[in-house]
């Protein structure tokens, strides 16, 4: 007894020691970083499968780039997905022996696509001497497609799905309220964070910001999906929805609201027009009300969105971004007809600018993810992307269709078909806005496009399963 009191006290003592050192020598930012780490891990001990979810939101931005400090190109959630992957080996294992066939419509591409990546790494460092630090900024990225598989395993288990569904809708809601914070109240609290010049204001300028972009507009999408199938009501729905349209509109990005349009759209024509009058014309008015809203509390918000809706015409006739895009867009098909099997992750793709000066980087950048795909693994490469998402749209919308010819009998989660009603109009959405970004060469694009396929897989096998 004695001996259990001493070790106690003891470590009470050496924890009180170390926090009083570290509050006294280490910044508060340092401190506080410090802290959200280990209350991290030590969270995932008790709960495994929230690591899985904590990658999701820590690449989204949550970890607010500039105020948890990063360890040279590693970030917080690189680390997490390091640790997902030793999670899954320790707490996952008999899940993935029995729940692994989940992968199998996609493991031949899949697997293919992973000998690509090798090989594309392969050529950068044999044919094109890059850097290893090169190699590994764009192979990191790559990585978050470990998210898939994991996924695909971890949500067989209903109780499992039902947490991790709910704790990314809190992901969805915290990525829009950070957004608001930033782009209509102008409190900054990520590094990452870019200015909008306002027209005819004062030269005024608001806060744009891209945090959680793709769970932001998931979030959005999986609401729409339940009002329109009557499962929340929409009084339940009306702040969540809120938050969301707001997190979308203070990003400012002309691609991603026509992305979000045509995926709102999408999946609007899937359900019965007639039956959703009523629903539609609840979130036109709230859309209407969210107008007022934002004009009367910052106005420079609402002329900025006016603004940036009205500049597509000047960007066509004569904007530079597009420009610089039509230029990105001739030398990656250069590079392509020069270099068919690609130029592997992390080289160049054509020679320096005069505009790349300040940002050498840029030289390995493309904004169209199609072309930058095809640059750095090959059109093959890029085949078998497209075959994966196209083999899981196809599975979520056979999906569907089972649910519907049961739904009479409420045998099925009604989790299930609002997910798989999204899928197909998010796919769709984002390939769109992909055209005019980098997101399925990013961490935050694939590791957003894994998750949620992942979910898809898993959730078919535990339908087919559980029938067979």
């Amino acid at each position: 007894m004695f001996v259990y009191k001493f070790i106690h006290l003891l470590s009470v003592f050496l924890i009180s020691f170390v926090l009083g050192l570290m509050i006294v020598f280490l910044p508060v930012k340092l401190l506080f970083s410090f802290i959200i780490i280990l209350s991290l891990v030590v969270l995932v001990f008790f709960q495994p499968w929230m690591v899985f979810v904590m990658v999701l939101g820590l690449v989204s931005g949550l970890d607010l780039p500039g105020f948890i400090p990063v360890f040279g190109a590693v970030r917080l959630s690189d680390i997490f997905l390091l640790l997902s992957v030793l999670f899954f080996i320790l707490f996952f294992r008999e899940n993935f022996q029995k729940n692994s066939k989940s992968i199998e419509p996609v493991a031949i591409p899949c697997f293919m696509y992973v000998l690509v990546v090798i090989a594309s790494c392969f050529v950068a460092y044999v044919f094109f001497g890059t850097e290893l630090r090169q190699i590994f900024g764009e192979l990191k990225h790559q990585l978050y497609w470990l998210l898939l598989p994991m996924f695909a395993v971890m949500v067989v288990e209903n109780g499992v799905y039902k947490k991790t569904l709910i704790l990314m809708l809190v992901i969805g809601l915290i990525a829009s309220m950070l957004q608001i914070i930033q782009g209509i109240f102008g409190v900054q609290l990520s590094s990452s964070v870019g200015t909008y010049q306002v027209a005819g204001i004062g030269g005024d300028s608001v806060l744009r910001t891209n945090i959680g972009k793709f769970i932001i507009i998931w979030t959005f999408l999986l609401l729409c999906s339940a009002l329109f199938f009557r499962y929340i009501s929409s009084r339940v729905a009306l702040l969540p929805l809120v938050l969301t349209i707001l997190g979308v509109l203070v990003t400012y990005g002309k691609s991603l609201w026509a992305g979000v349009f045509l995926a709102f759209i999408f999946l609007f024509i899937q359900f019965n027009i007639k039956d959703q009058v009523v629903s539609v014309s609840k979130l036109l008015f709230i859309f209407l009300l969210l107008v007022i809203f934002v004009f009367l509390i910052k106005p420079e918000v609402f002329t900025s969105v006016i603004d940036r809706v009205m500049s597509v015409g000047e960007e066509i006739d004569s904007g530079y971004s597009l420009q610089w895009r039509i230029y990105e867009n001739e030398r990656a098909i250069e590079s392509i007809m020069n270099y068919p099997l690609g130029v592997g992750l992390g080289s160049a793709y054509r020679p320096q600018s005069v505009v790349d000066i300040n940002v050498s980087d840029m030289v390995r950048y493309i904004h169209n993810s199609y072309y930058y795909m095809a640059v750095k693994l090959s059109g093959i490469g890029l085949f078998l992307f497209f075959l994966v998402m196209f083999r899981i749209a196809m599975l979520s919308v056979r999906f569907r269709k089972k649910l519907n010819a049961i739904a009479h009998k409420n045998q099925y989660n009604k989790f299930d078909i609002v997910i798989v009603s999204i899928y197909p109009p998010l796919l769709v959405g984002m390939l769109l806005y992909s055209i005019f970004t980098p997101s399925l060469m990013t961490s935050d694009g694939i590791a957003f496009l894994a998750v949620f396929s992942g979910i898809v897989l898993g959730r078919v096998w535990a339908f087919d399963g559980s029938k067979s």
